[in-house]
């Protein structure tokens, strides 16, 4: 069977997406059914029946299965070997062996035989503890996270073949499947949308930020690992297993040698160390032993010749010296270090943070950077109204009703409830649920603050027709049925609704129209609160005759001539303890950078505001960093403190980078896909 495009390319396909991969898959590979027409599949009816016979078995030959090999189990005795070629550890057992042969041959004087050798024993069975704790930690954590892993891959998909809708392992996904996918569903390999309906995926394993993506032909990419947060919808499967784009992240990290940490390293030297300087003065003393020796038996005494009592002597100096060198070892430190991490790992996990190795709580306590998300790491991922334009500026977050003019508002409230699809659940905890769009949730939680009940107010009004949010329009809106009539409230991008609007809402509540000099002023304030790293929403409203004929489909017909009721300000608040953290951080001299998938500007001001960014700092995109040489990567990283638009292989790449440089470098965050 011939193919008219390989795999490898199918794979570039997708990991080119921010270079204008759309663009060739409408030109050179005819859109997404030219492309499945390609690897032999059909954008509508899937797999051909024909290739069931054979299992497929040339497709998977030609462009992989969806499988992701693991690493292989490690079993208790190579952790216990791994634990055992600690240098300090054969130091201690080296000389071990040689205390209880010396002991017990050569027992020093007025020392019983019987018990000489109690030492180097002593020694053995601390050597024994040290290594078989590690051993056994290091086992239960790696079985319970094999465990952990193999429960979250156990996933059934449905996919499109011969024409009929069927469920297949998730591991059986084959390029050209056409794969159905809906609200919650895991994406199991890259697909190319074919056709959706309000589809939006949660890429936060893949860029950081918890936004869901809308997905069309504009930006038709589902990425594998990611989740669908809303609609439905199929995609053509273009790159599986370890060439999708969560394979080659996950193979990237299981490829990755194991290193040792600062501890380990330190221990090696210092056992080294001790080791070299305990032989010099083992020899030192010998050396002196033996010329006071001739001394005292050649000049003082006034022997001459030779005398098999010498021999005696002579082994009492070696056995002198070697003594010298194992006591020098501090055979207690590896059992003190072990048992201060196992004290930390049990901590750590009071706290629920599993810790999988045991070094691994010395590493993160001996950290030199730290490359840290911003959504939900550095700030709350709760967006908030933190300003507000309702006839006046308000610079504050919107709390007290009685800032505004009752019927303003009433207008506002009813249009940040009424004009959404999205729901709060456990508003009046300290920790509320946000179910949809963050922009919505934080409209329903300002009018939550102002003393609305959006449920109440969803219950009272009727809604006759509702226009969910267009990206091509950027703006969506929807018709209420009042007593008196019909209103329709419209809500959408600041710049957009500005140009529909001819009126506006006064601070009194009155309206007044929308001046030429005052639209200026608005769109001033809007760049304003942008530049500060806001998002705005601008909401408007106008009154519709009862007889209004409403169209069943097709566009709004009644977005023109609206009256301004405000503009929202709306930013993911900082925790309020990451500002001193990171100045803690910065004192004790750990470099913490910020690597994001939000854009430049944001990121940036997120940055400046918690401490981040400072005079002299660098910020770039991903794509202008991944296109450095390395050169120019290891020239600008000590100057580097963010990414914005960043990838996994950014973030991998720049943390390749610090390690390269002797850096010992902790991720945290939602990207922390990969160990290091």
């Amino acid at each position: 069977m011939s193919w008219s495009i390989t795999a490898e390319e199918l794979a570039d396909l997708v990991k080119n997406r921010d270079s204008g991969s759309e663009k060739d898959l409408a030109n050179v590979h005819g859109g997404v059914e030219g492309l499945a027409k390609k690897i032999n599949s059909d954008a509508k009816t899937g797999l051909p029946t024909s290739e069931a016979s054979t299992e497929y078995s040339a497709r998977r030959e030609a462009f992989g299965n969806n499988y992701i090999p693991n690493r292989p189990p490690i079993g208790y005795f190579t952790f216990l070997k791994a634990a055992l070629s600690d240098h300090t550890l054969i130091i201690l057992m080296i000389a071990a062996v040689v205390s209880i042969g010396l002991g017990t041959g050569f027992p020093a004087p007025g020392e019983s035989r019987s018990i000489a050798w109690v030492e180097g024993f002593a020694i053995l069975v601390a050597v024994a503890v040290v290594s078989n704790v590690t051993a056994t930690n290091d086992t239960l954590k790696d079985r319970k996270f094999r465990q952990l892993t193999a429960i979250t891959e156990d996933r059934k998909v449905r996919v499109v073949r011969g024409g009929e809708s069927t469920i297949v392992p998730i591991n059986d996904i084959l390029a050209g499947d056409v794969v159905l996918v809906e609200t919650g569903d895991f994406i199991p390999a890259d697909l190319i949308l074919i056709e959706g309906s309000s589809l939006r995926s949660d890429e936060s394993s893949m860029t950081g930020e918890s936004d869901a993506v809308k997905k069309n032909a504009a930006n038709p990419w589902l990425l594998s690992g990611c989740t669908i947060t809303e609609g439905s919808g199929k995609g053509l499967a273009v790159a599986t297993g370890v060439r999708s784009q969560w394979g080659q992240i996950k193979a990237a990290t299981q490829d990755r040698e194991e290193s040792k940490t600062p501890l380990q390293e330190h221990l090696e030297t210092l056992a080294e160390n001790i080791g070299k300087l305990g032989v010099l003065i083992a020899v030192l003393t010998l050396i002196g032993l033996f010329i006071r020796w001739g001394i005292d038996t050649f000049k003082t005494q006034g022997v001459s010749g030779w005398n098999s009592y010498y021999l005696g002597q002579w082994v009492r100096f070696l056995i002198t010296a070697i003594t010298i060198i194992v006591v020098a070892v501090p055979e207690g430190l590896p059992l003190a270090v072990t048992l201060a991490l196992a004290y930390s790992m049990l901590k750590m996990m009071k706290d629920q943070n599993l810790v999988r190795h045991l070094a691994a709580c010395e590493t993160m306590g001996g950290a030199t950077n730290i490359c840290s998300d911003k959504t939900g790491t550095l700030t709350q991922n709760r967006m908030t109204v933190v300003k507000l334009w309702a006839g006046k500026v308000i610079e504050e977050q919107p709390k007290d009703k009685t800032i505004l003019n009752e019927h303003t508002l009433q207008l506002l409230n009813e249009g940040a409830c009424i004009n959404s699809t999205a729901f709060i659940q456990k508003r009046d905890s300290e920790k509320p649920e946000f179910i949809g769009l963050k922009t919505e949730c934080a409209l329903l939680m300002m009018a939550n603050n102002l003393g609305t009940d959006y449920e109440k107010v969803r219950n009272e009004l009727k809604i006759v027709k509702a226009w969910p949010f267009s990206s091509r329009l950027k703006r969506m809106s929807t018709i209420i049925q009042r007593e008196e009539g019909m209103r329709i409230y419209t809500k959408g991008a600041s710049e957009v609704i500005l140009e529909i609007c001819n009126q506006h809402m006064t601070d009194s509540g009155t309206v007044n129209n929308l001046t030429p000099e005052l639209k200026a002023q608005l769109n001033k304030q809007i760049d304003a609160w942008a530049s500060q790293g806001l998002r705005t929403l601008t909401l408007a409203y106008k009154e519709l005759p009862s007889d209004t004929l409403i169209p069943e489909e097709g566009e709004c017909p009644y977005e023109e001539n609206l009256i301004l009721i405000g503009i929202v300000g709306i930013q993911d608040p900082l925790r309020p303890e990451v500002s001193s953290s990171i100045a803690t951080c910065r004192k004790a001299g750990i470099t913490v950078r910020m690597v994001t998938g939000d854009n430049l500007l944001t990121a940036k001001q997120i940055a400046k505001e918690c401490g981040i960014l400072t005079e002299g700092g660098e910020a770039l995109e991903g794509p202008v960093f991944r296109k450095l040489t390395l050169d120019q990567m290891d020239s600008i990283i000590p100057r580097l403190q963010v990414i914005a638009r960043c990838s996994p292989e950014d973030k991998l790449t720049l943390v390749k980078r610090l390690i390269h440089h002797g850096e010992v470098v902790a991720v945290t965050g939602g990207q922390s896909e990969f160990q290091v």
